[in-house]
């Protein structure tokens, strides 16, 4: 059996205020390229579908457009689970019509599905956060459990007891609902995990900024001891691909979503279970407008290097090392290039301690006007609207 495993789409996400539709767009057209390619018998998106909980109308369209072509009007099983950035009932509130499709959309924890038939495939047992599929002649049963908040588990740890032993008896929760739903498994059928977690012990630098500081100190986050042993187990939460022992992984976002995020190729995994064996292999996904961050000296070279990218599909943060600001008819060629979202100048320390301590020493022969103009500029990198200008003078006037 073929799974093809995605997760941290984050439909709907913008990089600083702009939009990324084509880039999601390819990415999607990509996934569904290689579902066919490997001829795949069901697809796992591990969480986060959206970047909001109440995502725009379109991140909607195009996700359920792609569910559709992603499932082949129903040959190909597909699961779906929510993820910390997802609403859970907004995510499950098409689940009739994705029936018809072979979509299983799993919103919160303990969901329970009707038995029946479902695209191609068939729901033969059902509990709370399991069910049991036969799909393509093979029985698989799957271990589902969405974003797991204590609020959402209805647990209270009590507050009396430090970080350390809330983090244990979190993830010894979750180990305790995912043993105890195996008891409802056919011996002979395959054992999938699904969830949208923390495992303990991942570094900070690969937490991409938007999951951060969301499991308050740690307390949210599972010991690999503590989940069960399984063919396979597809997680979503951390958006660079990570693989541990016992085929635990996460598959990473497919698209970069923010600087940081450069450092890693995007990928989707392909899972080939055959008896006990698992095989797992990546699918790399083509990077179309990659985030690049150039830092150079001198605003001659910041412009020069805008011109020459500026026909090159990048995202670029720049930042220049200058000994003075930028005037506006120069941030006006540096911003020719739209692909250049960020602008960071680093003024001369000694220049811009001075500013900052109102000590800027202005030519006594300036009128008073330019001399404000070119305080503002130090201040602002660029000069004053005639708004500014005037309401200057009026305060002028006033003392």
């Amino acid at each position: 059996m073929k799974i093809l495993h995605t997760a941290d789409w984050h439909l709907g996400k913008k990089l600083e205020g702009y939009d990324r539709d084509d880039e999601q767009k390819a990415f999607l057209d990509e996934i569904c390229y290689i579902a066919n390619d490997e001829n795949v018998d069901m697809i796992i998106i591990a969480g986060d579908i959206y970047d909001i909980p109440n995502p725009p109308t379109y991140a909607e369209r195009l996700f359920y457009e792609y569910l559709k072509k992603l499932s082949d009007n129903g040959k190909r099983a597909i699961i779906v689970i929510a993820g910390n950035h997802d609403n859970p009932r907004r995510l499950t509130a098409s689940n009739p019509l994705a029936y018809e499709y072979g979509i299983l959309l799993f919103g919160e924890p303990f969901e329970k599905k009707e038995i029946g038939k479902y695209g191609n495939f068939l729901i033969t047992k059902s509990y709370e956060g399991a069910v049991q599929l036969e799909l393509n002649g093979k029985k698989v049963f799957l271990n589902v459990l969405p974003y797991a908040s204590e609020k959402t588990l209805n647990m209270k740890i009590s507050e009396n007891i430090d970080d350390e032993n809330r983090q244990t008896k979190y993830s010894e929760f979750i180990g305790e609902i995912l043993n105890k739903n195996l008891e409802y498994k056919d011996k002979d059928a395959y054992h999938i995990i699904v969830s949208h977690l923390f495992i303990n012990g991942v570094k900070d630098s690969e937490i991409e900024g938007s999951e951060r500081n969301i499991e308050f100190g740690g307390i949210y986050a599972v010991d690999l001891k503590d989940i069960p042993a399984a063919n396979y187990v597809a997680l979503g939460h951390i958006h660079k691909c990570i693989k541990y022992k016992n085929n635990i992984c996460y598959s990473g976002s497919p698209l970069e979503y923010r600087l940081t995020e450069n450092l890693h190729d995007k990928r989707v995994l392909i899972v080939d279970i055959d008896g006990d064996n698992t095989v797992i292999k990546d699918r790399m996904l083509e990077n179309i407008k990659p985030i690049k961050k150039y830092i150079l000296t001198g605003i001659e070279n910041a412009i020069k290097l805008s011109l020459e990218k500026i026909d090159v599909s990048e995202w670029i943060y720049l930042t220049i090392y200058t000994d003075r600001p930028i005037k506006t008819s120069e941030l006006y060629q540096i911003k020719s290039n739209k692909n250049i979202i960020v602008i960071e100048p680093i003024i001369n320390a000694e220049k811009r301690d001075l500013i900052n301590k109102g000590e800027f020493k202005i030519d006594d022969e300036k009128s008073i006007v330019e001399a404000f103009k070119e305080f503002y500029y130090e201040k602002n990198n660029v000069y004053p609207v005639d708004q500014i200008v005037n309401e200057f003078l009026n305060c002028l006037e006033e003392n």
